[in-house]
């Protein structure tokens, strides 16, 4: 048998020419690649920050490592993030496909971490609406909760978008306006999402349904439908759902999270910070990049907090101006400057 390291992707490589590599990697997906014979502790702490049971294993001639969850057949890994790893599967008795959500540290999950899991069900529950990923179950894994979700099968919104591929002003702003009346629903149920981005904005088709099969209509309209709502805040905390987040950390993506969330100022977001993050989205939409993005989180946060935004036009000259100065208003430093709610945004 050849002697090949095999990568969840569908990729392998011979095992030979990753040996001099610090932390192997596959060249297909950039997963870390591990057997026993690596250093797997290395790997798993440059990769994640700490030895975790989590990370991706991979034995000679092997495929990766699923969890064995009842009742759910797992497919494969849609994506991970800061606390969550997601994964395709059907749910055998109601033959439907779904998204698992569970947490990403495994076993070595704290109490916080594992609050912080179950107060993003909680606050999906509290929202019925077309535009928000939709909780389906509340489940339990060796210990350790899970969600069952509503299933979007045309990937995220970040997914699609690279620096040489913009979208038109049209449909940036059909799409803006899409998430801008979503969110003001969450604001009116008392929910802010303080995570706004490409990455937790899921497209998918107005005939799909929950068991992910979609109708034979030639022209199906895309929706899109906002994700995650791991950082939620209930309007009248003075905390991070989770419990723990006292005024001076920082959550959120630097790229896309308000100057007041930037400064640790947890006591000052609003619904006017997720009006910042649809203005950052926006201006990614029309330009290719987010308006601050360094090569470290911390300069990105010193960005937010300092720089103004290059104007959209000077980057895409024939932008309609009224577009760029609605994008502008958004990204104000000052939350009074911005639009009072993600409605206003949404009529403007």
């Amino acid at each position: 048998m050849n002697d090949w390291l095999h990568c969840d992707c569908g990729s392998k490589q011979e095992r030979s020419s990753l040996a001099s590599m610090p932390v192997p990697t596959c060249s297909s997906c950039g997963r870390v690649l591990m057997d026993g014979s690596l250093n797997s502790l290395q790997a798993q702490t440059l990769a994640y920050g700490k030895p975790a049971e989590h990370v991706l294993r991979v034995t000679l001639g092997s495929k990766a490592h699923i969890p064995n969850v009842p009742g759910y057949d797992i497919q494969r890994e849609l994506g991970r993030g800061g606390m969550g790893v997601v994964y395709q599967a059907r749910e055998v008795s109601l033959n439907r496909t779904v998204a698992l959500k569970m947490i990403l540290s495994g076993a070595q999950a704290s109490e916080q971490e594992r609050a912080r899991f179950l107060k993003e069900a909680e606050a999906v529950a509290s929202l019925q609406h077309p535009g928000i990923v939709q909780i389906f179950h509340i489940g339990d894994y060796e210990g350790l909760p899970f969600l069952s979700l509503e299933y979007v099968s045309g990937g995220s919104l970040a997914q699609r978008l690279t620096a040489d591929n913009v979208m038109r002003p049209m449909d940036a702003a059909n799409l803006i306006d899409s998430l801008a009346r979503t969110m003001h629903y969450a604001h009116e149920q008392g929910v802010i999402h303080r995570d706004l981005k490409p990455a937790n904005v899921l497209m998918g088709t107005a005939e799909s349904n929950s068991s992910g099969q979609s109708s034979a209509s030639p022209s199906p309209r895309e929706v899109c439908k906002i994700s995650d709502f791991g950082l939620a805040k209930k309007l009248d905390e003075t905390i991070a759902m989770g419990g723990g987040t006292r005024t001076g950390a920082v959550l959120g993506t630097p790229s896309y999270i308000a100057p007041e969330q930037a400064g640790g100022k947890s006591s000052e977001v609003t619904a006017r910070s997720d009006v910042y993050s649809l203005g950052a989205i926006l201006y990614e939409l029309l330009v290719g990049r987010p308006p601050f993005r360094a090569d470290t989180p911390m300069e990105t946060i010193m960005q937010v907090l300092k720089d103004e935004p290059v104007p959209p036009s000077k980057l895409q000259p024939k932008l309609p101006r009224d577009l760029e100065t609605i994008c502008l208003t958004c990204l104000e430093k000052d939350p009074a400057r911005r639009y009072a709610s993600a409605l206003a945004l949404a009529e403007d």
